[in-house]
């Protein structure tokens, strides 16, 4: 049970994210609703994540061998003090209010166990707009939602549904949630714009081809699943 907002704890996947992630951490640093502790997964990085991690001794820092993001999000999972949890990629921005308003829901919805929340796209270094990059004109600027890198859920009921599935190296928030909604369990997406995702030539999804391929296998698995093969 959610009792104060220091029940929350950030977790940042980051591999080889020394160029973008000191921003990333500060967006969390000055968020309106402080959480309880940030966590950096460092991935196997061979840059300077560790050195800019070491910029913030408040930042709980771990290291563990390259295994992909899903991977890196079990691991602040597992250690992971808040009974409350959320995502956020290495190279992205929170909004300033993004915990608070995540936060405030999910008190005030306790039958959902997970939210979510809209994306802004910043071009970072002059590349084009990625083809999934699909503008919604109810949303000024905003392009839809970041699966991975917006979820803000309750530690249990991740832990019920096993974590992230870390044999997959793209679509692991599609998966998740999906295994959350074949375990009876509820998410929503909060219609506002909460963080802003920075691509990036360096980013995994900006080729998509890999990301595409991977969403037939997560198909399959869900409709196993709903057919009772768990």
């Amino acid at each position: 049970m959610m009792t104060t907002p220091a029940d929350i704890s950030v977790v940042i996947p980051a591999y080889n994210a020394g160029r973008y992630l000191g921003e990333a951490i500060e967006s969390v640093r000055t968020q309106v609703l402080q959480p309880l502790e940030i966590i950096v997964v460092d991935d196997g990085s061979d840059d300077d994540t560790s050195e800019v991690v070491k910029r913030y001794p408040e930042v709980i820092y771990v290291r563990k061998e390259n295994g992909g993001p899903a991977s890196a999000r079990n691991a602040g999972l597992r250690i992971a003090k808040g009974s409350v949890i959320a995502f956020h990629d290495s190279d992205d921005l929170m909004k300033p209010t993004r915990l608070a308003d995540q936060f405030e829901y999910l008190v005030e919805h306790p039958e959902v166990d997970a939210v979510l929340g809209r994306q802004e796209i910043d071009l970072l270094d002059g590349v084009e707009l990625p083809s999934w990059v699909r503008p919604s004109p109810l949303l000024e600027g905003a392009t839809g939602v970041q699966l991975d890198g917006s979820i803000m859920a309750r530690v249990d009921s991740l832990n019920r549904v096993g974590g992230f599935n870390s044999e997959l190296t793209y679509s692991e928030g599609m998966d998740v949630l999906a295994r959350l909604r074949d375990h009876g369990m509820n998410f929503a997406v909060l219609d506002k714009v909460i963080i802003t995702r920075r691509v990036h030539d360096e980013n995994m999804s900006y080729d998509t081809g890999p990301m595409i391929k991977s969403f037939p296998g997560v198909l399959h698995a869900h409709l196993k699943r709903t057919r009772g093969d768990r």
